[in-house]
């Protein structure tokens, strides 16, 4: 048995309600508690998460495009955003759709993320990555962000959105077929 921790999950609906999971691990068979730890909704937030070991915060991803620090002591978001994100495109489905923080954060600082964005005419699936500050850990440096992989054609549709890393330490990143089902089993294509 082990024990997890403080793992977060999403809710879907249209106005998320963030809920947190702690309990067992479910190779035991045991039941899981879930506690709530935000009742009210947040209009936009689509995606919640946080730093492995980190239970002083969780981090909300708002479709729109920007990050926010929940204090684990409030809930309440922190004025100032975590980051905040230009031209994001939340036509259908679309938008900042999650986040990824490293599992050596809390020694490199870096943070991924995955969303859409118009680059003039070409709309555009990017998965980007940034460092926390060196001054406030709640706050990212914008000085550091940088795409890491961008698919251009992206359709409204089928975006998948979810990223994140996987017991090997890589990050894993779905795309979705972009609305196109015959893309759907593809290995050949992005």
């Amino acid at each position: 048995m082990r024990l997890l921790q403080h793992v977060c999950v999403r809710i879907m609906t249209g106005l998320a309600t963030l809920a947190c999971v702690a309990g067992l691990a479910p190779t035991t068979h045991a039941p899981v508690a879930v506690r709530v730890i935000l009742k009210s909704s947040i209009p936009g937030t689509i995606y919640v998460t946080a730093p492995p070991g980190d239970t002083s915060r969780i981090f909300s991803v708002q479709r729109g495009g920007t990050i926010r620090v929940h204090p684990t002591t409030t809930y309440a978001a922190l004025v100032t955003p975590f980051l905040t994100v230009a031209n994001v495109n939340q036509f259908g489905e679309r938008g900042m759709l999650s986040m990824a923080v490293h599992p050596n954060y809390v020694s490199n600082g870096w943070f991924y993320f995955y969303y859409s964005r118009t680059n003039g005419a070409v709309v555009e699936t990017v998965i980007a990555r940034a460092r926390v500050s060196n001054t406030n850990p709640n706050v990212a440096d914008p000085t550091t962000l940088q795409d890491v992989l961008v698919v251009t054609g992206s359709n409204a549709i089928h975006q998948a959105g979810w990223i994140g890393f996987g017991p090997d330490g890589l990050l894993y990143v779905p795309l979705g077929d972009n609305g196109q089902s015959s893309l759907a089993q593809s290995n050949t294509t992005l």
